[in-house]
């Protein structure tokens, strides 16, 4: 079997001290079937120019910003190898990430989707989960996209990220894929460290007016991808529903974000198969915007 040649794509707006070190580290990992590219998409900063120092890079510079859900898509689009691996500006990608992700390719060669899942420090070696296309796939796709590639086969049969969704189209269109085509979630080693910030673009997304609306589409997408109904699909949808809110609760407790608290812990604070622990911080939290400490939220 051939070596499995991958396409890093960097979506990259601003960041360029951390965008440099990134091409740094993804360079040395490279094969030479590989390729490097980077989509600056309009920064303010000199990131197109700090990518440009390393030769085997590929700039593509939009003349204005697009927006994630676009940088995201012209990645795929220039991108010209069997697999196509997102890596965001503001991550690090883990010493054998790619020897792990071509580990992956050939283990299971009519995947559509590789993504990580990381297990804790320690385990050693290569690990990994092969999902068979379908409902189970589907449901189990919701994945930290910076790190996860998708397949040629996949993007030509399937098409790129859904465009109509501003937020969160990463979990419709990995859902897409799973549905169709078989997924490789790696749990060791450590494919990309995923840097949690108060700039991340996810907790700027929550704050938006429209997020929870684009979540519902999204989330009725995925269902859809699934094929589940009746009381299934309900009980999913439930669920699912709710470990987004104490996801992002969590998270927002951590950065201390008060009004962010506020508004999640009324959502929260109203599903009942949350446990009664989490209703009352989310009430708290409602009521106050009191953030509590972390070992709080240890549930």
């Amino acid at each position: 079997m051939s070596e499995p040649s991958i396409s890093v794509t960097v979506p990259s707006y601003n960041r360029s001290a951390s965008l440099a070190e990134l091409l740094a580290a993804i360079i040395a990992q490279l094969h030479d079937g590989d390729e490097l590219i980077v989509v600056d998409d309009a920064s303010r900063d000199d990131s197109a120019e700090q990518a440009r120092r390393f030769e085997r890079c590929r700039v593509i510079v939009h003349e204005t910003n697009q927006g994630m859900v676009k940088a995201w898509n012209a990645c795929l689009r220039a991108a010209s190898r069997d697999w196509i691996c997102i890596i965001h500006n503001d991550d690090r990608i883990a010493p054998g990430a790619l020897a792990a992700i071509r580990h992956a390719a050939r283990l299971a060669p009519r995947a559509g989707l590789i993504a990580h899942k990381h297990m804790p420090e320690g385990m050693g070696g290569w690990r990994g989960e092969v999902w068979a296309a379908g409902t189970d796939a589907v449901l189990n796709s919701m994945v930290i996209p910076s790190g996860a590639c998708v397949s040629r086969s996949a993007l030509a049969a399937l098409g790129d990220f859904d465009e109509a969704y501003a937020y969160s189209t990463d979990i419709e269109y990995f859902a897409r894929v799973a549905a169709r085509f078989d997924m490789v979630l790696v749990r060791s080693p450590q494919v990309v460290e995923y840097r949690l910030h108060e700039e991340n673009h996810q907790y700027d997304t929550w704050r938006k007016a429209d997020f929870f609306e684009q979540l519902e589409a999204i989330e009725d997408a995925v269902l859809r991808h699934a094929a589940v109904s009746g009381e299934l699909r309900e009980y999913l949808r439930n669920a699912r529903w709710t470990a987004y809110l104490v996801y992002m609760f969590k998270n927002a407790a951590r950065l201390k974000d008060k009004a962010l608290l506020r508004m999640l812990g009324a959502r929260l604070a109203e599903r009942r198969d949350a446990g009664r622990r989490l209703q009352l911080l989310a009430r708290l939290a409602r009521h106050t915007g009191w953030c509590p400490p972390d070992r709080s939220l240890q549930l």
